[in-house]
């Protein structure tokens, strides 16, 4: 070893298109005012693991990169799952050989990597790469000056005797503020279709072991804590929140599992909830332009789910209840093509210059914490103790709640699809905030909350069933539109759904019951809550 480096490195990875990542490329080069010195390096990287690859499944890797006769020896460990930029330990060491040394780590690293024997290892994955890079250094004048590197990286990925493609680019901050790095990194990205990527190249090579297709990617569970401030909460959510969208993109543009659609769709919904919770301590103008742009996104998927909801459930529970199967058959390709539609919509939008902006905004906007004014003092709501806000930011949604559902027996559909989108925010709200409030309480309150919204969930799925068949129909040829056989099993198929949705109404009430007679977990105004032990 002559050589050794520990740091926390933080970067923002792009993959894209050669032509794509050329533009990136000119950009950085304006960027340096003409000036950028790019230098050109092939290299060989293998990484090391067990036959079981214990390490890629702790999220550490291990590995060896050759350059010319230069050979470095590099440990990474995820370090969080913060919206989509990397942020990962990291522990680095020039080699007299071209061999994992693991005597030459520090306790650090060894810790990351557990109990591993030297000849437990082995490659596993190789990945030759062409690199250009340079390093663009700004003047900043309220700050330390920005030192970041530009890399543009081009190559293959081998492991398990097969290969793929990389072409990606990577901008590392070496020194200098996040947010000037943020904005050094949107002014490379300028409108491309590259998009970030969570992706890193032995995880392309790990991939290469299973060649099944990829699956959805739910996001954890929060559990936060009483004394983390509201703007730290508010950036471990966004960053979770992100984070999923960009690990759920290859399942969405796939359109083989409709979980990919749906988790994209619950983490931004996530997203918004918080920031409906959070309505009157941000300042408006700082979330504007987010509020608009998730509910694009949102819309956008919004098709690709209500085909996937019809399909695998409106029409698939009414088979074997005597509506002719050959017609249902007929109304299932009928709404495979729709559902066929919508995912085309779906690969539009993520494969957009809007979208691939859009997450990197999201992403800048977590990393800075965009919603903090500038200076902000002590007393600022947003950084006070999550615990000073629970109770309201709870109470604000039961009270709406409560007071739009009076005589909730009596609502018509149109009614109670209002009181589902209140019950719908009192549910995230409460899903954020609930461990703040561990007990019995809060356990039952949870059990009634949550099969109140299964029904209110079905109201829902039964009110669409007539928008999705007309759209079937006005959507379908003159033939399908005239069609007495498909009109009598799309008849037949929405009332079944009515009559079962009439035959737990007596239920649906009793549910309903229950929850307004369920006391509210949180303290009542002017009490102090429970500590989250």
């Amino acid at each position: 070893m002559t050589a050794s480096k520990s740091m926390r490195e933080y970067e923002l990875k792009f993959a894209g298109r050669a032509g794509e990542l050329m533009a990136m490329k000119k950009a950085a080069d304006a960027a340096a005012g003409g000036r950028a010195s790019w230098r050109t390096a092939e290299t060989q990287t293998i990484y090391y693991d067990t036959p079981e690859r214990r390490l890629f499944a702790k999220g550490v890797t291990l590995r060896v990169r050759q350059s010319g006769e230069k050979c470095v020896q590099t440990v990474k460990a995820d370090h969080s799952s913060s919206a989509a930029a990397l942020d990962r330990a990291e522990w680095e060491q020039v080699l007299s050989g071209c061999e994992p040394d693991l005597n030459v780590l520090p306790q650090s690293a060894r810790r990351a990597l557990g109990t591993i024997l030297p000849d437990e290892l082995a490659p596993v994955v190789v990945v030759d790469m062409k690199r250009q890079k340079t390093v663009l250094v700004q003047i900043n004048a309220l700050g330390p000056d920005l030192e970041a590197e530009v890399a543009i990286d081009k190559g293959t990925v081998h492991a398990a005797g097969r290969s793929a493609p990389i072409s990606e680019c990577e901008l590392e901050l070496i020194g200098g503020e996040p947010s000037v790095f943020f904005q050094l990194a949107m002014e490379v990205h300028g409108n491309s279709l590259a998009r970030l990527s969570r992706i890193s190249k032995a995880a392309r090579g790990f991939a290469l072991f299973d060649e099944t297709a990829p699956e959805a990617v739910k996001a954890p569970k929060f559990l936060l804590r009483r004394e983390r401030s509201v703007s730290e909460t508010f950036r471990e959510v966004f960053g979770v929140c992100i984070a999923n969208i960009v690990d759920n993109e290859p399942i969405a543009m796939d359109g083989k599992d409709p979980e990919g659609v749906h988790q994209i769709r619950v983490s931004i919904r996530r997203m918004r909830s918080l920031l409906a919770i959070l309505n009157n301590r941000i300042d408006p103008e700082r979330t504007g332009w987010l509020r608009e742009e998730l509910k694009w996104l949102h819309s956008s998927m919004g098709p690709a789910r209500d085909w996937d909801v019809f399909i695998s459930e409106t029409l698939m529970v009414v088979d074997g209840y005597g509506i002719d199967r050959k017609q249902i058959d007929r109304l299932r390709k009928l709404a495979e093509n729709r559902r066929a539609e919508a995912y085309r919509s779906v690969r539009e939008t993520i494969n957009s210059s809007r979208y691939a902006r859009l997450t990197l905004k999201l992403t800048a906007f977590t990393e800075i914490a965009g919603w903090l004014p500038w200076p902000v003092g002590d007393n600022h709501p947003l950084v006070k103790p999550l615990r000073t806000h629970a109770r309201s930011m709870l109470s604000r949604p039961f009270g709406k709640l409560m007071k739009g559902s009076e005589n909730l027996a009596d609502m018509e559909m149109e009614q109670r699809h209002e009181v589902r989108i209140r019950l719908k925010k009192l549910r995230y709200a409460v899903d954020f905030l609930h461990n703040l409030y561990p007990g019995a309480a809060t356990t039952k309150f949870l059990k009634n909350l949550h099969r109140l919204q299964d029904q209110f969930g079905y109201l829902n799925d039964v009110a669409q069933i007539t928008h999705m068949i007309d759209d079937l129909f006005t959507s379908g040829s003159k033939q399908v539109q005239n069609d007495p056989g498909l009109h009598a099993a799309a008849g037949l198929v929405i009332g079944w759904h009515a009559q079962h949705l009439h035959a737990l109404e007596p239920q649906f009430l009793n549910y309903w019951d229950a929850f307004i007679q369920t006391p509210p977990f949180w303290p009542a105004k002017g009490k102090v809550g429970k500590p989250n032990d």
